[in-house]
């Protein structure tokens, strides 16, 4: 069995699913602030031109193709930006510097019985996301779908928790939940229902659905109750409408460790992390593959390469089993500025499961 018999794609399910993978998977979030800065593209112009998002992201790619990017080669357009558009908040970049981001739009508890639910085809940029989805579908060289599954039975999805608290505003939900906690049941309703609307809409594009990654940060802010009661029965309702496939929680908050409990209810494949490889090897359920969590200051920017190296390794060590269970990553965006000795240390080395396969002259064996 050659290394390179899997494609990435391959290796990367395989790892998830604990079927025995060839080597340690490598993933990154996407990263726009770095990619633009790497690549001197305007954040504005990068957002707004499709032409131009989709050949900065593939030159990243490109430049490292061991590497699996997270999402993947998709319409980005910032962290949260998408469906709360389609809510109807007010999208603002302050300037080039900074990424698209949603204005609350909800300053009264009575706004929630007006609130109303978003239409793929019409609201907000969601409409110009399937556009871009068309787009990309069109001019994307099958090869990366083949080799990393980008696109193909893709959606990206930001956690009804996480988007409610954008339309409020987040020290707002934070009080309403305390003091209003069936109004923002009642949020939640309708977020959720949004949401999964928005995830159909991708999936009549991109097939049926193969893969979704959701973007939350709210848990790490309250506390394991209010997760429990807030966002976990929100999140188990879209969940299971998609049994079939593999579902990223991104959370990189480095606090999370009170959330495990609730985590471990929640039906997902792969946690993305911030917090303690260690504490969170030993807390999480043991189907969940873990992701990260290599700090991206510390280490992947700050730290020589030798350093990062040798966290990489340390975070094999801990969290890699000889049936799977681990994705090598960065914990979070990387930061613009990174040494490019320390993302090609990270990104160009290939590494292997402990245990599990030796290498002998290009080749991977049993030992």
């Amino acid at each position: 069995m050659s290394a390179s018999h899997l494609s990435i794609k391959e290796n990367f399910i395989k790892a998830v699913r604990r079927e025995i993978p060839q080597r340690i998977p490598v993933a990154s979030c996407l990263s726009t602030g770095y990619i633009c800065d790497l690549f001197n593209v305007p954040l504005k112009d990068y957002y707004f031109n499709s032409e131009l998002k989709l050949k900065t992201q593939l030159a990243f790619q490109d430049k490292y193709p061991g590497l699996m990017l997270i999402p993947g080669i998709y319409p980005d357009f910032g962290c949260g930006t998408v469906i709360t558009s389609g809510f109807g908040c007010e999208i603002v970049q302050n300037d080039n510097m900074h990424p698209l981001c949603p204005k609350p739009c909800l300053h009264d508890i009575q706004d929630i019985t007006r609130l109303k639910l978003p239409d793929p085809d019409k609201d907000g940029y969601l409409p110009l996301i399937l556009k871009e989805y068309q787009y990309f579908w069109k001019h994307l060289d099958k090869r990366y779908t083949d080799e990393y599954g980008y696109l193909d039975g893709f959606a990206f999805m930001t956690g009804p928790t996480e988007v409610a608290s954008l339309l409020m505003g987040h020290q707002n939900f934070f009080i309403q939940m305390v003091e209003n906690p069936q109004d923002i049941h009642q949020l939640l309703d309708k977020v959720t229902d949004g949401v999964m609307r928005w995830l159909r809409a991708q999936e009549r594009i991109n097939g049926k659905l193969k893969r979704i990654y959701c973007l939350e940060h709210t848990p790490a802010h309250i506390s394991l109750e209010h997760s429990r009661g807030f966002v976990l029965p929100y999140m188990t309702r879209i969940l299971r409408e998609f049994p079939q496939a593999v579902r990223i929680y991104h959370i990189c908050d480095a606090h999370i460790l009170h959330t495990l409990p609730m985590i471990n209810e929640m039906e997902i494949n792969v946690l993305h992390f911030a917090d303690d490889i260690s504490i969170i090897k030993e807390g999480i359920r043991k189907d969940i593959c873990l992701m990260g969590n290599l700090n991206t200051i510390t280490f992947v920017h700050k730290g020589t390469p030798e350093q990062m190296d040798a966290e990489a390794q340390r975070c094999i060590s801990i969290a890699a089993e000889e049936s799977g269970g681990y994705v090598l990553a960065p914990h979070g965006a990387l930061v613009p500025g990174t040494p490019v000795k320390n993302i090609e240390t990270l990104f160009n080395k290939e590494r292997f499961y402990p245990g599990k396969y030796q290498q002998r002259n290009g080749k991977l064996h049993r030992p």
